[in-house]
């Protein structure tokens, strides 16, 4: 992802707070939502309404932690959908969706007085900004099945965007899920690549999403203040970047190092826990009110990891 002008683009970037806040998280307008959604799990039914819900979900028991959702919402029959937005790399994300799924899947059944009848369909939605599977393929709909293919469990359904992936040109968006992630991952960038806006995008669902990501129409105190929160957003999600970055080449040397001499797979995983231990300690030490639950959630880091660093920590007077 490219460093944030000083200036604001025409259209607030859509993997922004702002931007999900005001595109897929408007209450008041949910065309955009609605088609979206119906866009991303495939279906060839419109969605005619959504009912916003409580997007936090408690523990389970005491020393659990909860989560933050993104947005949760459901439809006029009853299905459900959890949709977040992670630009960063995260390499538990799955993980993480499966925990929303079980939480809201567990609210439901207590409902229910504990049975399994008329259980909702929870679409576990991840839109990623980078490549998280082998293939090529920028989109995907993941359910239980068996050794043959048969589909298990209808119930829950996760489906999953790469939106590094994406490479087709405006001529080639045919689809309403090509021209929203065209519109998702370029709109913001039109303005400095020169390119013409898309004759898709005054298309009504996507021109009211693009409405409100226009800065033109801001008053000049309102645009400093989103200029300058968008900067320490996009600032702090490329230093966590970087540490990802440069500490995952670390830990992999690690690896290998200790590999030589108590054996590869176990040099490896040793790697990769000293890579997740560093990147909580920098974290912490930027931070150092942060949360576990916070430090989970941002970093995708599990809690026996976190608790470990702390304890460490405790032990060394930090």
């Amino acid at each position: 992802m490219e460093n944030l002008p000083q200036s604001l683009p025409t259209y607030i970037p859509f993997f922004s707070d702002y931007g999900f806040k005001v595109t897929f998280g408007n209450e008041k307008k949910t065309l955009f939502l609605r088609k979206a959604l119906q866009a991303l799990i495939n279906s060839t039914i419109p969605i005619e309404e959504v009912w916003f819900e409580k997007n936090t979900i408690e523990g389970a028991t005491e020393e659990s932690r909860g989560g933050v959702l993104d947005l949760s919402c459901r439809d006029e029959r009853g299905n459900v959908f959890i949709v977040e937005m992670q630009w960063g790399y995260m390499r538990h994300i799955i993980q993480r969706l499966k925990f929303y799924e079980a939480a809201r899947m567990n609210i439901h059944i207590r409902k229910g007085n504990l049975t399994f009848n008329g259980l909702p369909k929870i679409y576990c939605i991840a839109i990623l900004g980078y490549s998280l599977f082998p293939d090529p393929n920028y989109h995907r709909i993941g359910q239980m099945r068996d050794e043959n293919g048969v589909i298990m469990d209808e119930c829950t359904t996760f489906p999953v965007v790469e939106l590094e992936k994406f490479n087709k040109k405006p001529e080639d968006c045919i689809t309403d899920l090509d021209k929203l992630v065209y519109t998702m991952k370029e709109a913001h960038l039109l303005e400095k690549s020169g390119e013409q806006k898309p004759d898709f995008m005054e298309e009504p669902w996507l021109k009211s999403a693009l409405e409100e990501l226009d800065t033109r129409g801001l008053d000049p105190e309102r645009h400093a203040q989103l200029s300058i929160a968008l900067a320490r957003e996009m600032s702090e999600r490329w230093r966590l970047q970087n540490l990802e970055n440069e500490l995952t080449k670390r830990g992999m040397e690690i690896g290998k190092e200790i590999g030589k001499e108590m054996g590869v797979e176990i040099g490896k995983e040793m790697g990769g826990n000293e890579r997740e231990k560093e990147i909580i300690r920098n974290y912490i030490k930027s931070k150092p009110n942060a949360t576990n639950e916070e430090i989970i959630t941002l970093l995708g880091v599990s809690l026996p990891i976190v608790l470990e660093v702390r304890a460490e920590q405790a032990d060394a007077g930090q």
